[in-house]
């Protein structure tokens, strides 16, 4: 239960990082 949250946050993370990522972009 405990890796699942963990790999929950860290895809959340990656998507948070990948929109960010994105919007400097332009």
């Amino acid at each position: 239960m405990l890796i699942f949250f963990m790999v929950n946050e860290i895809s959340k993370g990656e998507a948070i990082f990948r929109v960010f990522k994105l919007s400097s972009s332009i």
